[in-house]
């Protein structure tokens, strides 16, 4: 912007010099010389008035260059904004949860990390630092943290990587590189029809002289054992190498078996109280059940819950009534066989055997249904337990496995 100043009077001027005469000394020149002087003026102004003119059309030019380009800038500022928010947004729902497969079954992993909250001190609000428990999430491409079997334990692998860890430092989080050690993660078995794994899957029928005994100190008992146990291998089996397997379900029946005998019914030997035809045990799939096969060796390690209902004759009169029922109790126990792996009519037979353990069992002796626990008087009745298990093993095709 050109700006045009006329004033009069000594501007800027040595003394006795006036750049532009005074208008009031205009009349003591002669004619020409004030005709020239008013030419002159009046060419200035219309200078100063064209220059102004141009001045602000450049200006005005400009100014409406800058705000196109200021448009132009917020415009692709908010795209960014927008599309930055967007990729933020789309990275973090691709997080998943961390999974860890045991006994067939995916299951939460957590870590610890620490946070600010807010509590309360003699009335005042105090911020504070808290270490807390939250679940691992990674990439849902590879969301499951890789395992390995090591003796009779389904362990996780490690290795020591670079990672982002918050630590406290001077009464502050601050989020710092650290060499930690952190699970090694592959991809998880799923898909839309519900956990699957990809692998061989293995059963076990207990054949004819599957028993345990039951030594009550006193005496000794021994039961018959019947049912089947699932599991899967990871991966193709190759007798010719070691094979891990992992047990997913498992049902054992126990046979009917007396504890207590007597001949108080005139003579006549029978129980006075005996196990249901309901006893059976299950597989604590909370916990880890595996199995290792190395050349024709093979040891199984299972946590098992043995639900055991009574029956007990009413009185020495009731020799011959329909026995009362009572509700189970459950025991909890883990149980280790080992054996060969052998040929038997064209299939596989295992034969195994478990050292004797202790149980710190109770007996329900409250009368109700032998398919509900028990719901009244409980005595403790331990006893020690071994267990021997002939068992015919199928091997399936390898494919994907459907996991209950």
């Amino acid at each position: 912007m050109v700006r045009v100043v006329l004033g009069w009077g000594r501007i800027g001027a040595r003394p006795g010099f006036d750049p532009l005469p005074r208008m009031d000394s205009l009349s003591n020149r002669p004619a020409r010389m004030r005709a020239l002087l008013t030419a002159a003026i009046a060419a200035a102004l219309a200078l100063a008035l064209l220059l102004t003119a141009q001045a602000s059309a450049s200006e005005q030019q400009a100014v409406s260059q800058a705000a196109q380009r200021i448009h132009s800038l917020s415009s692709h500022v908010r795209h960014a904004g927008a599309t930055k928010k967007k990729k933020k947004s789309r990275k973090k729902s691709k997080l998943c949860v961390v999974k860890r497969l045991v006994n067939g079954k995916l299951r939460t992993v957590y870590t610890h990390t620490y946070v600010y909250k807010f509590v309360k001190r003699h009335g005042v609000r105090v911020r504070v630092i808290r270490r807390v428990r939250v679940k691992m999430r990674a990439h849902c491409t590879k969301a499951c943290v890789k395992t390995k079997v090591r003796g009779l334990r389904l362990v996780t692998v490690y290795r020591k990587r670079r990672v982002r860890v918050r630590i406290i430092r001077h009464g502050r989080i601050v989020s710092v590189i650290r060499k930690r050690k952190v699970p090694v993660l592959v991809a998880c078995p799923k898909n839309k029809n519900g956990t699957t794994v990809l692998g061989t899957p293995v059963t076990i029928t207990l054949l004819q002289g599957s028993t345990a005994t039951l030594d009550f100190q006193a005496f000794t008992r021994t039961t018959d054992l019947s049912g089947t146990v699932k599991g899967f291998s990871p991966g193709k089996i190759n007798l010719n190498s070691d094979v891990n397997f992992t047990f997913t379900s498992a049902r054992l029946n126990v046979a009917p078996t007396g504890v207590f005998i007597d001949d108080a019914c005139n003579g006549e030997v029978s129980a006075s109280i005996e196990t249901d035809p309901n006893t059976y045990a299950l597989l604590d799939d909370s916990k880890s059940n595996i199995g290792t096969l190395t050349g024709n060796s093979i040891v199984a390690s299972e946590n098992l819950i043995l639900r055991v209902p009574l029956d007990l004759r009413n009185n020495d009169t009731g020799c011959h009534d329909p026995y009362l029922t009572t509700g189970y109790a459950e025991i909890p126990f883990r149980v280790t066989l080992g054996g060969k792996l052998g040929s038997q009519n064209g299939s596989l037979v295992a034969n195994l055997t478990s050292a004797e353990q202790f149980l710190d069992a109770d007996a329900c002796l409250s009368l109700g249904d032998p398919t509900q626990p028990c719901n009244g008087l409980a005595i403790p009745f331990p006893f020690f337990i071994a267990t021997h298990v002939v068992g015919r093993v199928d091997l399936g095709k390898y494919g994907t496995i459907h996991l209950q």
